[in-house]
């Protein structure tokens, strides 16, 4: 039984009493109930009017829709029940209302689902038309459409049980809608409230033939809190036509405004709204007018409402507004702080205000990486004294350390407390952190701190660190260097050290005594100007190359171990016997012996002839000092006849 307008035909609601007018437009009303036979509508009367079945009393219904079954004919049913004894009546009636109320159910849930969209598109009234002249089904057919019965005690209970319950698609589709509306409009969390599924679902519509439900999943997916605090569209056109769909219909004004929140989220600036809508008396509607038209003094207002703070802070955010976000971020969850963050460093704006929070999260256990990442920019942009270095404990990759070391905040006094915590973990890396580089070209490192790196870098770090090296030695003086040059002769002539250390120690410190013809640094003699340039004294240079020559075997596997022998070879170059015999003569007895000796087994043991040649020219330039003449004179005179006896000869013959 129904009450319908027999002006405008709508349907009256389920509370209309006899006598009542029509709530749509004040017409008179009929009853009508449904044909036994066709199973349509028709007014109270003698004959339906669709298929001329004789009328029956309203509560035969079910019967006679049995008798019609078991295949009576239409023109005896009406006949056949007046006569029939009551208690058979009450069968027939138990049997088809046992599927009778299976599909009561269903339209009941489905009528539940609808009364809270936004659009009527009538499923389940199109759903119930389409089912009925059907009924009674096969029993196989009805098994497929059984459903536990509804318990939920809130509308939102029983809509997740058609949900998850309901075997009709568009039942399930429409109570994903519905719950969306629902709960939309409380405080409650999206994991709290389950709605990922609902969501997914929805969207599932937005290319939907039907356009009123594509129009209804729409608007609802662009919904405000969906939009600013939960979902991110990357199918900007199809969710855009979707909302199209119902941009004329009744939800004409909350379509336009959805269009407009859409862009407002993902393009900067403004977007124009109906007049209509900021005066909307839907109070989602005003309030997504005010988010997308961004209009201060709504959204400061805004702020005032729990469900709607977020929403209002986030917008202001990105308008760059003046308000005391620090104070209202505790109240957000990590996601809505994450979302505001991430806005903010966007903005590349330092937020010392939000410091003693950004602290707080750093320290923070149960954040994810996606919700650690701002609060890390934000601290880059206003770095104090150990930020740098709590960051990259934090975070110890390659590309976040790049951002720290180029970060225009990091103090300059940090870059060595950074360069040591990089090397604690193994990163210091040029190739992997290019910023590396301009740290060390630009000399950002204090010549103090490299010797201390080096002392504590893992044995992998040590090719990682030739380049800094390489450039303190190439750009200080004697001076300053000399710890560092300390260093890397104890690696080098350190026998229990490495083979890949001291061969790196080998590189370097040869390649530096070589020299620089462009930066006027003579290679390493054996003259006080040059011996001067790399070492403190004369003395320690010669003591240093007394101990090379006296233990050749320490050093015979070294990688390129022959150029340590090089200072010895560049003697041959010395024209002039006083640039070498003046600083010998100022060395003690013992060491000038020691030094005479090496010499001597050193050109004995043959090999590599121009260092050889360079150690002959020493004991050679020692006969022109009065002192040692006669001594060296003898010195060469009892190397005639040996492996180098030509040299000898020549040099004797002078």
């Amino acid at each position: 039984m129904r009450a319908t307008c027999e002006t405008c035909g709508q349907v009256q609601p389920p509370d209309w009493q006899p006598g009542d007018l029509c709530v749509h437009c004040g017409a008179a009303v009929r009853r009508e109930h449904r044909c036994y036979w066709c199973v349509k509508y028709t007014p109270d009367g003698k004959y339906c009017r669709h298929c001329g079945a004789g009328q029956i009393p309203a509560e035969q219904y079910a019967a006679a829709r049995w008798l019609k079954h078991v295949g009576s004919d239409q023109f005896v049913i009406p006949p056949r029940l007046a006569t029939m004894e009551p208690d058979q009546i009450a069968h027939f009636t138990r049997l088809y209302e046992a599927q009778g109320n299976v599909i009561a159910q269903h339209v009941q849930g489905m009528q539940l689902a609808e009364s809270l969209l936004r659009q009527s598109g009538g499923w389940a009234q199109a759903w119930e038309e389409a089912i009925l002249p059907r009924l009674p089904l096969p029993e196989e057919e009805m098994e497929l459409l059984l459903m536990p019965p509804l318990g939920g005690g809130s509308d939102a209970e029983r809509l997740l049980e058609i949900r998850d319950e309901s075997p009709l698609p568009i039942a399930r589709s429409l109570a994903s809608l519905a719950r969306l509306r629902l709960l939309l409009a409380t405080d409650i969390s999206f994991a709290e409230a389950e709605l990922w599924p609902d969501f997914q679902t929805a969207r599932t519509h937005l290319n939907d033939r039907d356009l009123i439900l594509q129009g209804e999943a729409g608007i609802t997916l662009c919904h405000w809190r969906l939009l600013m605090e939960q979902i991110s569209y990357s199918t900007e056109y199809q969710l855009k036509s979707a909302v199209y769909a119902a941009s004329e219909g009744p939800s004409r004004v909350e379509a336009h405004t959805s269009i407009a929140l859409f862009d407002a989220c993902n393009r900067p600036g403004p977007q124009p709204v109906l007049p209509e809508a900021l005066g909307s008396a839907n109070p989602d509607i005003a309030f997504a007018a005010a988010l997308a038209s961004q209009a201060p003094d709504a959204l400061h207002a805004a702020l005032r409402v729990p469900l709607r703070r977020f929403a209002a802070a986030l917008t202001l955010t990105k308008m760059g507004a003046d308000f005391d976000l620090a104070a209202l971020l505790p109240g957000f969850n990590s996601q809505q702080i994450s979302k505001l963050l991430w806005t903010i460093s966007q903005q590349e704006r330092p937020r010392p205000d939000l410091r003693p929070l950004l602290l707080r999260l750093l320290n923070s256990k149960s954040l994810s990486r996606y919700e650690i990442a701002p609060v890390e920019d934000l601290m880059m942009l206003d770095l104090r004294p150990g930020d740098a270095v709590r960051l990259i404990t934090l975070y110890p990759v390659p590309y976040f350390i790049t951002k720290v070391l180029t970060s225009p905040s990091l103090p300059p006094g940090e870059v060595p407390d950074v360069c040591y915590e990089l090397l604690r973990y193994d990163l210091f890396d040029p190739l992997q952190i290019p910023a590396l580089n301009t740290v060390i070209a630009d000399g950002a490192l204090p010549i103090s701190c490299v010797p201390t790196m080096v002392g504590m870098a893992p044995v992998n770090s040590f090719r990682n660190l030739e380049n800094l090296v390489w450039e303190q030695l190439r750009t200080h003086q004697v001076g300053e260097l000399q710890p560092l040059h300390r260093l890397l002769r104890g690696f080098l002539t350190n026998v229990a050290q490495s083979e890949l250390v001291r061969g790196w120690a080998n590189r370097l410190l040869t390649g530096w005594y070589e020299g620089d013809y462009q930066a006027d640094r003579p290679a390493l003699t054996f003259t006080e100007a040059a011996a001067r340039t790399y070492f403190a004294t004369f003395q320690e240079f010669v003591e240093d190359q007394v101990y090379l020559l006296e233990n050749p075997a320490d050093f015979q596997t070294l990688e390129a171990g022959y150029r340590l022998y090089y200072p010895l070879q560049e003697v041959r170059d010395v024209t002039d016997p006083a640039l070498v015999n003046a600083p010998l003569a100022t060395l003690p007895s013992p060491l000038l012996h020691r030094l005479r000796t090496a010499l001597v087994a050193f050109v004995n043991e043959q090999g590599e002839w121009y260092p050889r040649q360079g150690a002959l020219h020493i004991l050679n330039f020692m006969r022109a000092h009065q002192p040692w003449q006669a001594e060296a004179q003898a010195t060469l005179e009892a190397m005639r006849g040996g492996y180098y006896a030509s040299e000898v000869e020549r040099l004797l013959a002078n």
